[in-house]
């Protein structure tokens, strides 16, 4: 019972602390890009922001296909499929992401995030230990 009180405890805090924000993401992850992935993934942000949402997929989709560890790609797309209600498509490029960089701190977050929304507080727990 305590380790539940525990993890929910945990579980709780760290969806209590406020998403990153689009710069915040991108800075921080800015030594995993070349200047060519950096500026298309720029250039999708601000097409996404425009409104024309199947033109960024398109972008972010290069960007997750580019051979390496990067992830932005993936992330980006888990973020617009899970805005459209695709939670099948979402989750599939966290865990892609996941596969390219384990220890991704925004991957594990978004998978145990999802986990708790699913109710599975022990998987949860996982991906946020």
């Amino acid at each position: 019972m305590i380790r539940y009180s525990i993890s929910f405890g945990l579980i709780a805090l760290l969806t209590a602390c406020g998403q990153p924000t689009e710069k915040d993401q991108f800075d921080g992850q800015r030594a995993a890009l070349d200047e060519k992935a950096r500026n298309l993934i720029r250039l999708a942000h601000s097409v996404e922001r425009g409104g024309n949402i199947e033109a960024a997929i398109g972008m972010y989709k290069q960007i997750a296909m580019r051979p390496g560890d990067a992830v932005e790609g993936h992330l980006a797309l888990s973020r617009v499929y899970m805005a459209q209600g695709d939670e099948e498509m979402a989750l599939a490029m966290l865990r892609e992401a996941k596969g390219r960089q384990p220890n991704h701190a925004e991957v594990n977050l978004r998978l145990g995030k999802y986990d708790i929304r699913k109710a599975r507080p022990e998987s949860a727990l996982g991906f946020f230990e």
